[in-house]
């Protein structure tokens, strides 16, 4: 079982959600997607664990996955918000964070959260096709809480980790996002989110595919696509999924 207090989390939510926990899963997402692809979900799930022993982040790539606060959300249904689920998740982290420590933290575009230059959350959204109906699960990892002695000595440097109370944080973010679904307004979604952003202005590595290309950050399209301006002028938006960006 999950020393995580999900009695604590319940308390601070304000809302009655089903929440679950584990000390050691695989992926609280391929927990939840499997869930969802076997049988009929009513209702939203949330999932902790304290260490997953194969977390992943976009595109397959791998994410430390111990001692930190890990959670998968399954939405059986959503609207039209569920293209800005990533944003939105994005958002609710970065205030949480805010709320919860003071700390200052920021979304480097789409799905990563950073604090004093550093990946402190990430952010990965999948979808599971059952009976023509499609559900939606949220993973969110942040490094809160993550004794330095444990990190493996590649990552010492490259991301950054904080103490602070886990339920807590864990409830402000919960409440962000089921805030923002069930009140979804795309424009005040793209204010927050620029206004956390700390891309625009900066350079960054383009790479679509086998290709890789310097160009500067102008600013969040309409639909929180990225805008971005090459050496030779050209002017190129961005969607998530289908790029990936060094800075």
């Amino acid at each position: 079982m999950s020393t995580l207090d999900t009695a604590k989390i319940r308390s601070l939510l304000g809302f009655d959600l089903d929440i679950r926990a584990k000390r050691i899963t695989g992926s609280t997402n391929d927990d939840l997607k499997t869930l969802s692809a076997e049988k009929r979900i009513l209702r939203p799930i949330v999932l902790f664990a304290e260490k997953q022993t194969t977390g992943r982040g976009r595109q397959g790539r791998s994410f430390y996955s111990e001692d930190g606060l890990y959670m998968s959300l399954l939405f059986p249904t959503l609207g039209e918000e569920a293209a800005f689920l990533t944003h939105i998740a994005a958002v609710a982290v970065a205030e949480a964070i805010r709320e919860v420590t003071k700390l200052s933290a920021r979304i480097k575009w789409v799905n990563d959260v950073y604090l004093d230059d550093k990946k402190v959350c990430g952010i990965l959204t999948e979808s599971v096709l059952r009976e023509g109906r499609r559900s939606y699960v949220l993973g969110i990892g942040i490094n809160i809480g993550t004794p330095k002695g444990l990190l493996p000595s590649e990552l010492l440097g490259k991301i950054a980790y904080f103490e602070g109370d886990k339920e807590a944080l864990a409830a402000a973010i919960l409440r962000g996002v089921f805030r923002r679904i069930e009140h979804h307004d795309l424009t005040r979604l793209r204010e927050d989110y620029a206004s956390l952003s700390f891309l625009t202005g900066k350079t960054v590595r383009v790479i679509q595919g086998e290709k890789e290309e310097a160009a500067t950050v102008t600013g969040l399209s309409p639909r929180l696509g990225l805008y971005v301006r090459y050496h030779n002028g050209e002017e190129q938006e961005l969607i998530a999924g289908e790029v990936h960006l060094k800075i």
